[in-house]
C-alpha cells in the first residue's frame, strides 16, 4: 500500500534468501508485486495461525482482505485446490506456461476424527424420529463420510475438510434438520416437565439492591472493563506496593489496553461523553 512499516521479530513474514517479501497472511511487499514487466511468478498457497495474523495485522494497523480471511480460520486442506485454481486463472487470463509439480510442506497433519451420531439423540434434540438411512442419505449429500458404528442405530461421521465448523454430534443433527427442513419438524407439546430453576441467591439480592437504589433516584451506569493509561493516571494514583495493571496483548486501541483497576475513570469518561 506504499507505506513503510517497522516489523518485529514476532511477526511472521514470507522471505527469500535475502529479505522479507511479504507480511504473511496480510499483504505482499512492494519489492515483489506484479507489474507490466513481470515475467515469472512463484505461487505460494499457505495456511497461517489465526492468532498470529490477528496480532500482526492489528499491531501494524494494516487490515486487508487476506488478514480478515485468515483470522477466521482457513482449512489447511484448501491450500492445494486454491493454488491449482490460481494457476488456472493466470493461464486463462494472462497466458504463459505453468511449471510442473508442487512442493508440499505439511508438518503435523491432523486427520479428521469421526463423530458418533446416534439416532435416538437426533430424535431427542429435534423431537422427530429419523431412520439411520434417512440420516445417512442427508449427510452423504453434504459430503460427509459415513461408516457403520457398533450399533445399527449409530453412525461414525467424518466431516469434509471444508466444514471446519462441524465438531460435535449436535452440529451433525443441525445439518440434518437444515436439509430436511425445519418446517418438516412437527409442533408437539413437551414430553416432560421443565426442570425447576434454582437461581443463585446473590442474583436475587443484586436485583433487589438495584431496584432499591433506582427508587432513591440513583442511575446505573455500565461501562467497559477496559481503559487506557491516560485515564488511569489522571484519576488514580497507584501505590508503589500495588501491582501494575494488566495489559492486553492484543489491544485494539490505546483507550482500551488495560483492565481497569477502579470504576471512577470510565464513569468520568462516560459523564464527559454524555
Amino acid at each position: 500500500d506504499g507505506v513503510e512499516r517497522a516489523l518485529t521479530s514476532d511477526m511472521l513474514v514470507i522471505a527469500d534468501s535475502e529479505r522479507a517479501i511479504a507480511i504473511a497472511g496480510v499483504m505482499g511487499g512492494a519489492n515483489s508485486e506484479v507489474s507490466q514487466e513481470t515475467g515469472s511468478i512463484l505461487l505460494e498457497s499457505a495456511s497461517f495461525n489465526p492468532a498470529s495474523i490477528h496480532y500482526t495485522s492489528h499491531s501494524l494497523g494494516l487490515v486487508s482482505e487476506a488478514s480478515m480471511r485468515f483470522e477466521r480460520v482457513i482449512c489447511p486442506e484448501l491450500t492445494l485446490p486454491a493454488i491449482k485454481r490460481a494457476t488456472q486463472l493466470i493461464l486463462q487470463m494472462a497466458g504463459g506456461q505453468a511449471a510442473q509439480g508442487l512442493l508440499d510442506v505439511y508438518p503435523g497433519k491432523q486427520e479428521q476424527k469421526p463423530i458418533l451420531l446416534r439416532a435416538d439423540r437426533v430424535k431427542r434434540l429435534l423431537g422427530v424420529e429419523f431412520s439411520p438411512d434417512q440420516i445417512a442419505s442427508t449427510l452423504t449429500l453434504l459430503g460427509f463420510d459415513l461408516k457403520p458404528a457398533p450399533s445399527a442405530s449409530e453412525l461414525l461421521v467424518t466431516a469434509p475438510y471444508w466444514r471446519s465448523d462441524v465438531h460435535l454430534e449436535a452440529d451433525l443433527i443441525e445439518e440434518v434438520a437444515r436439509i430436511v427442513g425445519y418446517d418438516k419438524i412437527p409442533i408437539t407439546m413437551l414430553g416432560r416437565p421443565l426442570p425447576r430453576q434454582n437461581p443463585e441467591p446473590v442474583i436475587g439480592l443484586k436485583k433487589k439492591v438495584r431496584q432499591a437504589l433506582a427508587g432513591y433516584g440513583f442511575q446505573e451506569v455500565i461501562t467497559y472493563s477496559l481503559t487506557g493509561r491516560e485515564v488511569m493516571e489522571k484519576v488514580f494514583q497507584r501505590s508503589p506496593l500495588e501491582p501494575e495493571p494488566i495489559h492486553l496483548a492484543n489491544a485494539m486501541t490505546a483507550e482500551q489496553e488495560y483492565l481497569r483497576t477502579n470504576l471512577r475513570g470510565n464513569l468520568l469518561v462516560a459523564l464527559e461523553a454524555n
